[in-house]
């Protein structure tokens, strides 16, 4: 870094484009001309494209023909460890000749090498264990992968015959069967974030991120957009509040109530598992509740939605019913707010992270205050790393954030 720092610089290592024999390596920072990885918690993988201007013909001379490795490190102020991640081309599209016939433009479009090792197998094996030990078996053992893996403790023993099918989708499978030891919604997510591998509910992610916000706290001052060279760090560029949820809909989709049934293939028996809204009210424990208590009286009280499961009574007992009726509802609330941000690059923040937004409520008074429906924690669903490379580097982010609570009562 530089000694005279600004929002958006980014100290971004050398782009080396390898081989898989690693046989042949060539540096082509001064081909990039721009870059964008996307994280999510709905990916198993992490994924980008570079645009790449080529006067000098790698793509003929390399040769660059979809299957080479590109290795990415980059740091911002503040965050001596940086974050960096090994993607595989997998594609060159969009390529253009210049009208002088003396460059190509083109993309290449990247992906995580895990990708590749879950499609060039399939799964056949039988799981009598934790959901947690047969994810961490499926990604040590099919995904050939040595990137950290942080999950949540499970509860019960699944009994599962896993065939015929690629290890990512193995993974999704056991990911929406399993069952957490604390959290009743169960929101289990796998997916892969600069740091490694996630295999954690929503609830824990909101928990133990909030406890860990530091100084991740974005303001949105309306008086810095006019010139944008008056931005500072931790500035918001640029916001677009989705939604602020239906009610109508979260009573449609049984967000105040619903119930599973659950009928036994062995004996034949049918049990409820009801879930109700007071079994969830908010993801941040420092929040509020999402609906009043005399919406919930007068809309909450009967099952808006029900749910027929199959279940084996042969089998291990498990509690995926309750589970299912306990995941409509949270689901129901935590997509009822819906924030994008974009923000100055700061690779300290990506996927599963925790981050507090202050926004003015537009009061139309000179000194506004905290907006009531908005503000608070957010958890980052998706991320979108923007890098523009060139001579004069620039890195932003565009952040997809979801919310369970407000901060004050409405």
């Amino acid at each position: 870094m530089t000694d005279q720092w600004h929002p958006g610089d980014v100290n971004l290592s050398n782009i080396i484009l390898t081989d898989l024999n690693n046989t042949k390596h060539v540096d082509i920072t001064n081909q990039v001309v721009g870059m964008d990885l996307y994280e999510s918690m709905l990916s198993p993988v992490i994924k980008g494209e570079m645009y790449v201007y080529d006067p000098v013909d790698l793509l003929s001379s390399f040769p660059i023909i979809g299957e080479e490795l590109v290795e990415i490190e980059w740091k911002t102020e503040g965050n001596e460890k940086g974050s960096n991640c090994k993607l595989i081309v997998c594609e060159v599209v969009e390529q253009q000749i210049s009208v002088d016939n003396r460059s190509k433009s083109y993309t290449l479009r990247l992906q995580s090498p895990e990708a590749y090792y879950s499609q060039r197998q399939l799964v056949a094996k039988q799981y009598e264990q934790e959901s947690k030990a047969i994810v961490e078996n499926l990604v040590q053992t099919y995904l050939s992968s040595e990137k950290q893996l942080y999950a949540d403790p499970t509860r019960g023993i699944e009994q599962v015959v896993l065939a015929n099918m690629k290890p990512l989708q193995a993974i999704d499978l056991v990911r929406r069967r399993a069952v957490s030891t604390q959290y009743p919604s169960s929101s289990f997510c796998f997916y892969e974030n600069t740091r490694g591998y996630h295999f954690l509910t929503v609830e824990a992610m909101f928990q133990r991120g909030q406890k860990t916000v530091g100084n991740k706290v974005f303001h949105y001052d309306t008086n810095t957009q006019e010139d944008i060279s008056t931005a500072q760090y931790r500035n918001i560029i640029a916001l677009k509040h989705i939604s602020t949820g239906s009610t109508l809909d979260t009573v449609t989709n049984g967000g105040l109530r619903n119930q599973v049934i659950s009928y036994d293939m062995v004996t034949g028996d049918l049990q409820d598992h009801n879930y109700a809204n007071e079994d969830f009210q908010k993801v941040d424990e420092n929040g509020k509740p999402l609906h009043t208590d005399g919406f919930v009286s007068k809309f909450g009280d009967t099952a808006s939605q029900s749910y027929l499961l199959p279940v084996d009574s042969s089998l291990p007992e498990h509690e995926l019913p309750t589970k299912t009726a306990h995941l409509q509802g949270f689901v129901a609330k935590i997509t009822s707010n819906l924030l994008h941000i974009h923000i100055q690059g700061d690779s300290s923040v990506t996927v599963g992270d925790v981050i507090t937004v202050e926004l003015p409520d537009a009061s139309g008074l000179d000194q506004s205050g905290e907006s009531k429906l908005l503000a608070g924690n957010y958890l980052v669903a998706k991320c979108r790393h923007i890098f523009q490379v060139g001579k004069l580097r620039n890195y932003t982010q565009s952040l997809e954030l979801i919310k369970g609570s407000y901060i004050t009562q409405v």
